[in-house]
């Protein structure tokens, strides 16, 4: 939180020397926190991108992006985590208890969150700003003359008459400190546990300055530290070693060592003190919980890629990445000397063909020089005599060059080192040849030579190569086969000869399976007339929400009163649910009823509800009465069997039902 925040004047990762908590810039990075997080607030947003400046207040946080806006997050129960739309660029942040400054790219200073006792009521005039500093419950802020302005809790912004020359100024809950621009400290506000009149005579000139609840701190000019208040010894004393730069939370501190990585000390009982590897910019200590900025470091080599770049390291191209970062599969650099390619180029290197590598580059890659000149042949070569070099007319798009050899399309084929087939004016070769013939699959299926049954632009035999089902090696997908009509009667996505090469009984040798035909004859077809145009297949029911050809019914065995050993089953019923067996005295004309057509009628039989197992279900159950005894049929008659079956709502009508299509069985004694 800001009321307990420390920085330092003449630090060269910070660009502004004020208090760390409303720097104006530092290096920018990614973000990345630690510490307490019951509010989100050590987690930085996604996509938050690369920011300048952080401060972590007490539950909740604010970054500084690269374009001036800021963002928050974390504990908003005042909206101290809501930035108001009408706050401009920003070029300073800093978050309090429950409030927060910002200092806008004109130096005025604005407020948001809440404060009872008016910490967000910038006072009139206040004027052009370079620092701001959120206390607990008061704000202070330095002018750019190095005066001082508090607002808020009277007990605490009761600044020192005469108080000038000030570069920075650190705001704690109770009280506030200010460095001079000769080291001296200044403070005032609440002097509870010696958090003021603690402070030792021996510190000298002060680099930089920070309060907490209970105690301040001071970094000398020799980079120690030094403390005084209640706890500002830390847990096992301060830690000895030069620091750059030092931030207090509540009761626990931060700061950035020589080499710019963190380490924090104090109480830590939600991790706080368990501070992230790596080289940081700038860094916050909230009340428990920090926030540092990461600067790139692409080449490793333990300096900021910013430090780097402004210290005059190359960037030909100017994008803000090291060149020696830079080269990549999207950068190359062809000849290794850590420098793109594009640069070269730029630079003056030969490109005659225009294709952002220089020449030496493409020579190396196999560009042709036939006379050892080190020039590509196609930057000389003019194939089409047109006054263009080959290498021109395909770099500015003027030529094709679809087989990559560097002449244009038309040249190969003027020359017969191509061939067009098809008469499109591009080479063969540059078109699928699936079987490797040597054959655009194009012309191959202009000239007949091979099929491509399903459409999908590749040949027949390829898709077989490639998985394709061919139960009969014939070549083309069975797919296409079943698709054209040839029989696949069990719809189990094999022709029937192959099942039947496969085993399936055949008796009577038609090339049928014997399981898909039927005794009796089949009516009721769902071909035609279904209620919401869902027709099937002839010889099935109409369309389920399951099988498009929809369900159908076939009888086997001998339909004989003495000797009944019918069966009927209902075939292609969605997997799950329940189906009806009835049998009919009359076969009427197809009428809608449910999702199909209902043909079975006169006087109806119920022969016997089941459950669908796998799309299927058989009546009689075995161990059970016959057909002819559950009909009770008679010898001599004709009867009509249909099966009714749960289909899906709403795939049709409201009814949720359909029918399969119907057998008629004429009895026997």
């Amino acid at each position: 939180m800001d009321s307990i925040r420390i920085g330092l004047c003449g630090v060269a990762v910070w660009l502004v020397a004020t208090h760390a908590g409303a720097q104006q810039a530092a290096i920018p990075g990614r973000l990345v926190g630690w510490g307490a997080n019951s509010w989100g607030q050590a987690q930085p947003p996604a996509n938050l991108g690369e920011v300048r400046a952080v401060s972590a207040g007490f539950e909740h946080s604010l970054a500084l992006r690269l374009d001036g806006s800021i963002v928050a997050w974390g504990r908003n129960d005042l909206n101290q985590a809501v930035v108001p739309s009408w706050i401009g660029p920003c070029v300073a942040i800093s978050a309090g208890l429950r409030h927060n400054l910002a200092i806008q790219a004109d130096g005025s200073v604005v407020a948001w969150g809440h404060d009872q006792y008016g910490a967000t009521i910038v006072p009139p005039g206040l004027g052009a700003c370079v620092a701001i500093s959120a206390g607990e419950h008061h704000s202070v802020a330095l002018r750019a003359d190095g005066t001082v302005v508090a607002w808020g809790a009277a007990a605490y912004t009761q600044v020192p008459g005469g108080l000038a020359g000030v570069v920075e100024i650190a705001a704690g809950p109770t009280h506030t400190y200010a460095r001079r621009a000769d080291g001296s400290l200044v403070g005032w506000g609440s002097d509870s546990w010696q958090a003021l009149s603690g402070m030792p005579g021996t510190i000298g000139p002060a680099l930089g300055c920070a309060v907490d609840s209970h105690a301040s701190y001071a970094l000398r000019l020799d980079g120690s530290l030094v403390g005084w208040g209640l706890g500002s010894a830390g847990q096992g004393g301060l830690p000895q070693g030069t620091w750059r730069a030092l931030d207090a939370g509540l009761q626990w501190c931060a700061g950035l060592r020589a080499d710019y990585s963190l380490e924090a000390f104090g109480l830590g009982q939600f991790g706080q003190t368990l501070t992230p590897a790596g080289r940081y910019s700038m860094f916050s200590a909230g009340g428990m919980h920090g926030l540092a900025i990461q600067p790139s470091d692409c080449d490793q080599d333990g300096v900021f890629d910013a430090l780097q770049l402004a210290a005059g390291a190359a960037d030909c191209n100017g994008n803000g990445v090291l060149d020696v970062c830079d080269v990549s599969s999207t950068t190359p650099d062809c000849d290794f000397d850590g420098v793109p390619d594009s640069c070269q180029v730029f630079g003056g290197a030969n490109d005659c063909n225009l294709n952002g590598v220089p020449d030496q580059c493409d020579l190396w890659n196999g560009w042709s020089d036939a006379n050892g000149d080190g020039v590509i042949d196609a930057c000389t070569n003019d194939c089409d005599a047109d006054g263009m070099s080959d290498a021109i007319e395909i770099a500015q798009g003027f030529a094709l060059d679809c087989n990559g050899n560097h002449r244009p399309d038309a040249c190969d084929l003027a020359a017969g080192s191509s061939f067009d087939l098809d008469l499109d004016g591009v080479p063969d070769e540059c078109f699928p040849d699936c079987d490797g013939d040597g054959l655009d699959d194009r012309v191959e299926l202009l000239q007949g030579l091979a099929s491509d049954c399903d459409f999908n632009q590749v040949l027949d035999h390829c898709d077989v190569a490639a998985g394709a089902a061919d139960c009969d090696g014939n070549s083309m997908p069975d797919a296409c086969q079943m698709a054209g009509g040839v029989g696949d009667c069990d719809y189990n996505l094999r022709l029937d000869a192959c099942d039947i090469l496969a085993g399936a009984a055949d008796l009577d040798l038609d090339g049928v399976l014997d399981a898909c035909q039927s005794i009796g004859a089949i009516a009721c077809h769902g071909d035609a007339g279904c209620p919401c145009g869902n027709d099937g297949a002839r010889g099935s029911g109409c369309g389920n929400s399951f099988q498009p050809h929809g369900a159908d019914i076939v009888a086997r065995g001998v339909p004989s009163i003495s000797a009944d050993t019918v069966e009927l089953e209902a075939r292609r019923l969605p997997p799950f649910g329940s189906v009806l067996f009835f049998q009919g005295q009359a076969l009427l004309a197809p009428a809608p009823f449910g999702d199909g057509l209902r043909c079975a009628g006169g006087f109806v039989r119920r022969l016997d509800g089941l459950t669908v197992a796998a799309g299927r279900a058989t009546c009689p159950v075995p161990g059970t009465a016959p057909i002819s005894m559950l009909g009770a049929v008679q010898a001599g008659f004709t009867h009509h069997y249909q099966a009714w079956y749960r289909n899906a709502a709403g795939f049709c009508t409201p009814a949720a039902f359909n029918l399969t299509s119907v057998v008629s069985i004429q009895w026997q004694p």
